[in-house]
């Protein structure tokens, strides 16, 4: 839970959360609260937080899932790149259309949901009070869904780029304190633990003097790289920032964890940010890249082997599957509001029914196209899925990916 740093701080069921402070560095007018607790994979939990009841849960273990994945979401307010960059965002009226879709697809009481993601150039925000307020628009049921993210090279330098770098960046700060995944600078806490979840050994603005504004550290690789398993699916998430020798460590534990997951983990995910070399991402370490070394690393290579390792990453503006040549392995779904392509959609990763699926679900097809077009499929989307579920309204989407499950 995030709050102001000047409001009361929120309770979990009547007591204090376990590590409840201040954003340090960045975005350090907002207070974080977090506590580790319990839920049984399959069930389903109600905590009050601060008298308000929130349903909470994970799927059981080796159960098929849908997630909803994007990347690069711009919804044009706040944010200097987003007044410049944000093309399709103004166009497509995304500050509207997002959030309300996001609801429908992952919040509603009629989907069958159970996580979803944004890959990275998480609303360009320097400061924070983009994603407030973006935030506030969404339900509770949105929110109470697990969100796994990843940083993009916006999240770190917001005009997009270490070159250009300047003391008023995040450098990560404030996005891993606001979405406070559950990364290897965490793999030691425990329930009631009162230590931050987080490596803060980085101070962005080390060595810098009031006189030389440019310039800053990014934060530390162990905030950035995480593991986990929904159904049965695994995940593994990490940033194409850091650099390629400390990242290959975690690489190895997370695929041996991935197959001590077996059999429940039927499918692996690796989710990044940048789809190419350039503008901040180390050497090897954007996605495509990267998937070939973990293919080849042991407990991912067997997934790999069968056709059962995938990857999804943003970066490039646009919703295509198969980028650079990787047929029904990769997945592109940076089409959000940023210049670029110019296309708009939702994608959705099924893994029930013992199939493999990817359906995407456009709202703007071509950027051309006449506003009534896109509002017309938006409308009967939103109406669809809001009413019956996603599953319901799969002759609105596109197929881009459906194998059985070895």
């Amino acid at each position: 839970v995030t709050s102001a740093m000047d409001d009361e701080p929120p309770t979990l069921d009547g007591n204090p959360f376990d590590y409840s402070q201040r954003f340090r560095y960045r975005w350090t007018h907002k207070a974080l609260h977090t506590s580790l607790i319990s839920v049984a994979p399959g069930e389903r939990r109600i905590v009050d937080i601060s008298g308000a009841r929130v349903e909470i849960g994970l799927p059981a273990g080796g159960a098929g899932v849908a997630g909803v994945v994007i990347a690069d979401p711009c919804v044009a307010y706040g944010s200097i790149v987003a007044l410049v960059g944000c093309t399709y965002g103004v166009r497509f009226e995304l500050a509207r259309r997002l959030p309300a879709l996001l609801d429908a697809f992952v919040g509603s009481n009629v989907t069958d949901v159970s996580w979803w993601a944004v890959l990275g150039d998480n609303l360009y925000d320097r400061t924070g009070e983009v994603t407030e307020t973006f935030f506030n628009a969404l339900s509770v049921g949105t929110k109470s869904k697990p969100l796994m993210t990843v940083m993009g090279n916006h999240d770190y330098w917001a005009l997009g780029t270490p070159q250009v770098a300047t003391r008023w960046d995040q450098f990560g700060n404030g996005f891993m304190q606001w979405y406070a995944q559950d990364t290897m600078a965490a793999e030691r806490l425990r329930p009631g633990d009162p230590d931050p979840p987080f490596d803060f050994s980085v101070d962005p603005d080390g060595g810098r003097t009031p006189s030389m504004p440019f310039g800053g550290k990014i934060t530390a690789a162990a905030n950035s790289f995480w593991y986990n398993q929904m159904g049965n699916v695994g995940l593994i998430g990490f940033s194409g920032a850091n650099e390629h020798d400390e990242v290959v460590p975690y690489l190895y534990q997370a695929c041996a964890a991935m197959h001590d997951m077996r059999p429940e983990v039927r499918v692996v995910l690796l989710v990044g940010h940048w789809d190419v070399h350039n503008l901040g991402c180390e050497a090897e370490m954007d996605v495509p890249d990267l998937y070939e070394l973990v293919a080849s690393i042991p407990g991912c290579n067997e997934f790999a082997n069968r056709g059962a390792l995938k990857f999804f990453m943003g970066h490039t503006h646009c919703n295509v599957p198969h980028p650079h040549g990787h047929v029904n392995t990769g997945f592109m779904v940076a089409g959000q509001g940023m210049e670029g392509c110019g296309n708009f959609g939702i994608p959705v990763v099924d893994t029930t029914l013992e199939r493999l699926r990817v359906y995407y679900f456009p709202i703007v097809v071509d950027p051309e196209e006449p506003t009534s077009m896109s509002e017309e499929r938006y409308r009967s989307v939103l109406d669809c899925v809001s009413r019956k579920g996603w599953r319901a309204c799969t002759r609105h989407a596109i197929t881009w990916l459906d194998q059985p499950l070895s």
